[in-house]
């Protein structure tokens, strides 16, 4: 049996011992794992792999079969080699997920999530439809197009508070600026800031709120919340592990659980494998939802030590 996971080439570079994880327990599962590399084209990417893609389609997935297979401990006379199991989308690119949904073989994340939670204005439009009971931040949209007086006209709204603004499609803590819009010196150093990236893009501005640079990111695992993590930020608003942040396993209570809870069932019906919810932390222990991680990464969960992420996922999804 078989599976795919598929990286831009620099980030399978970034991200090797994840692979290795991979690589190393499928061994053991018996799933022999294929790295593949995207491009940022769909068409490129079914171009470079037809022949490979093409045997997978001469032998469709049944779920079923491999389950049997697996209990057994794949030992029966049945040849299970070119079966593609699952594939793993680590490229952040929704119509990449839709092609393998489109061709009845599973991949981790759905086509849906993938799209709605790699766009900060989407996900809180689709939960706010979800959850209209939950006061999230207030959040607008604008593109930016290195127009100071326009950038400023689409900011003014805020005017009179500290705002954030991100880039919609942002992760890891890039793309994230804080802006005192009481302050024109920094309203100019952010649009400086942003108009260093040379590009027209979309970016949310929301309202700050004040957290003491703490957030919680929640892992959940096919439907269940997996583990807590409790980040706090060093010399900067942003919590973010990848940008030096500290953090420690956090204890989740009971309310927070069922709150928690509320955002998964959200998401319910989407086929996905584990994903990061991440919510800011009040100065009260307030929960304020921040944004969805769907490409989340596992070093915490690591570095923590008690938590084997790839392994459970793989006995507990997959197999």
């Amino acid at each position: 049996m078989q599976a795919f996971i598929i990286y831009y080439e620099f980030e399978a570079v970034k991200n090797k011992g994840f692979i290795d994880l991979f690589t190393g327990y499928g061994k053991e599962s018996g799933i022999d794992f294929k790295l593949l590399f995207f491009d940022g084209s769909v068409d490129g990417f079914k171009e470079k792999y037809k022949d490979l893609f093409l045997n997978f389609r001469e032998n469709p997935l049944f779920e079923s079969e491999i389950t049997n297979h697996i209990s057994d401990g794949g030992n029966t006379n049945q040849n299970y080699d070119n079966k593609l199991l699952f594939v793993l989308n680590r490229t952040r690119c929704y119509e990449l997920s839709r092609y393998f949904e489109d061709n009845n073989i599973k991949v981790y994340n759905s086509s849906d999530l993938v799209r709605i939670a790699n766009d900060k204005f989407e996900t809180f439009k689709f939960l706010q439809k979800k959850l209209p009971d939950i006061n999230f931040t207030d959040t607008d949209i604008f593109e930016f197009k290195n127009d100071f007086d326009a950038f400023k006209n689409a900011i003014e709204k805020f005017s009179g508070r500290r705002a954030v603004i991100k880039c919609v499609s942002g992760h890891g803590g890039s793309e994230v600026w804080l802006v005192d819009l009481e302050d024109y010196n920094s309203i100019i150093d952010t649009f400086k800031a942003i108009s260093d990236s040379n590009e027209s893009k979309k970016y949310i501005i929301q309202e700050f709120v004040p957290s003491d640079s703490m957030d919680l990111r929640v892992y959940v695992m096919d439907g269940n919340i997996y583990s807590a993590v409790l980040r706090k930020g060093e010399g900067s608003f942003k919590s973010n592990f990848s940008l030096g942040g500290g953090f420690f396993e956090y204890k989740l209570s009971a309310e927070e659980e069922a709150y928690i809870n509320r955002f998964i069932d959200a998401l319910s019906g989407e086929n996905y494998g584990f994903i990061g919810i991440d919510f800011l932390v009040t100065s009260s222990g307030e929960l304020v939802f921040n944004e969805i991680e769907e490409m989340v990464g596992t070093r915490m969960l690591y570095n923590i030590g008690k938590n084997d992420i790839v392994k459970d996922f793989l006995e507990n999804i997959v197999i």
